[in-house]
């Protein structure tokens, strides 16, 4: 078990190394959409560190399907954000930049993924991003908090006096580290005021959609559950969580997946134009993120670090040029 401990540093380290300093960022002909004054303003906030993949991409085509919010990624700077598994994202907009477009106010919904890179940097507690949350946290009508997007709030001294959930296998270490806020189990989000906190990983979709219910009303989260083809339709209330633990045999291969790399599988990912955010999340979260079962690569036919643009608008740079097949299966 000493050498899955080790494992899961290191590879969870790996997963969010910084992006090469020869990445030629395409800031000048970033696509951002003109802001609407007329409509919410949603704000996935990211950190040039490093942020989880799902907890980023799937809260965000949630609020950009519903076409009613301008909706940004938005980094203390304008540089490529490892999202884990080899996949970066490059922001939209900075935080200052977001705040010239909203001449100030808070946005009416921001949206806070974990960032493991910014944990292990040490840029949870000081900064641009710490700085940011502090100003607009109580000014913004709701805030959600994605999966241990908790331990941001946490550092930034947010949580004190809340009702608040986590990752299940994250809230002990919280509990003891943020005592002032009260952690709560077995459900996959948990209201707090203009506080929306979920458990790991999708259920930052149950989140969303509650962000959505909020917002535009209670038919137009089920609905949009439809469109998006979520599988949980309970969001009437907080819906219970039945298990939040490994058995013995799933710790014994987590182990095992961890602490020994030889024999993965490697995948070769392509992102095509206009592919979905969550489509995307699902490959590179499940398969080098949550069990480490493969080495994921990213490719561009289009050339070196070429951006593709998402489905909603969402710019991803590759790591590498598609200049030859990728090698035969088997």
């Amino acid at each position: 078990m000493i050498a899955a401990v080790v494992g899961v540093s290191s590879t969870i380290s790996g997963a969010y190394e910084p992006a090469a300093a020869s990445v030629a960022s395409p800031t000048a002909s970033l696509p951002v959409a003109a802001h609407d004054p007329a409509k919410p303003t949603a704000v996935v906030v990211l950190s040039n560190a490093g942020s989880q993949v799902t907890d980023v991409l799937a809260p965000y085509e949630v609020l950009a399907t519903t076409k009613e919010f301008n909706v940004y990624a938005a980094a203390p700077v304008k540089q490529p954000v490892p999202l884990g598994g080899g996949l970066d994202l490059m922001p939209q907009l900075t935080l200052d930049e977001l705040d010239q477009r909203m001449n100030g106010r808070s946005p009416e919904v921001i949206v806070v993924p974990a960032m493991p890179g910014a944990r292990r940097d040490g840029a949870l507690e000081q900064g641009l991003l710490g700085d940011w949350l502090k100003r607009h946290i109580s000014g913004a009508g709701t805030v959600l908090s994605v999966c241990n997007g908790a331990e941001v709030l946490g550092e930034a001294g947010l949580l004190d006096g809340r009702r608040v959930t986590a990752n299940w296998a994250g809230i002990d270490a919280f509990r003891k580290r943020y005592p002032n806020a009260q952690w709560m189990r077995w459900l996959r989000y948990v209201e707090d005021g203009n506080l929306i906190s979920t458990a790991g990983v999708t259920s930052g979709v149950n989140g969303a959609l509650r962000v959505v219910a909020k917002h535009l009303g209670e038919d137009a989260d089920r609905d949009l559950a439809l469109r998006i083809g979520y599988p949980d339709q309970r969001l009437d209330t907080s819906p219970e969580i039945a298990a939040q633990r490994l058995a013995i045999n799933d710790a014994a291969l987590y182990a095992l997946m961890v602490g020994f790399g030889w024999g993965k599988n490697s995948i070769w990912g392509s992102p095509q134009r206009w592919v979905g955010e969550i489509e995307l999340a699902s490959v590179f979260d499940v398969y080098p993120g949550q069990v480490f079962a493969a080495d994921v690569t990213t490719l561009s036919a289009a050339g070196p670090k070429a951006a593709i643009t998402s489905r909603d608008g969402l710019t991803f740079i590759p790591g590498t040029a598609w200049t030859t097949p990728p090698p035969p299966i088997g």
